[in-house]
């Protein structure tokens, strides 16, 4: 059963960040907009294949599904930790957490087809 998230408001950081790289609001709605566009999903690696990396899972999730891996987390991430856009050769863990943007969900399978032709 999903839980309770807490989210912030954005609208004063979108104030500050359009003041300094106008144009980047647009970015930010495009992200949250629920009736356009892709959407941001997560999902739990299993089973990585050894050696796999993020950047082989970026390159390969945009050029075969275009989807956009955006960051992962892993168990021992704690909540602020650095998860959004990892160095390409940050290597993939079984039970990671992988957050992407898609127009639809990518299943384990695909997942895993994605990995292996990586390799």
């Amino acid at each position: 059963m999903p839980g309770i998230e807490c989210t912030q408001a954005l609208a004063l950081e979108m104030l500050v960040r359009s003041a300094s790289d106008a144009g980047i609001s647009r970015v930010v709605n495009e992200l949250l907009a629920v009736d356009r566009g892709a959407t941001q999903y997560q999902t739990r690696l299993s089973h990585p294949p050894a050696g796999a990396t993020f950047g082989d899972l970026f390159i390969q999730a945009k050029n075969v599904c275009n989807a956009t891996v955006l960051g992962l987390a892993s168990s021992q991430d704690d909540v602020d930790g650095s998860m959004l856009n990892p160095a390409t050769d940050r290597p993939l863990q079984d039970g990671d957490i992988v957050y992407y943007m898609a127009n639809t969900r990518l299943s384990q399978h695909q997942l895993g087809e994605l990995l292996s032709e990586a390799r």
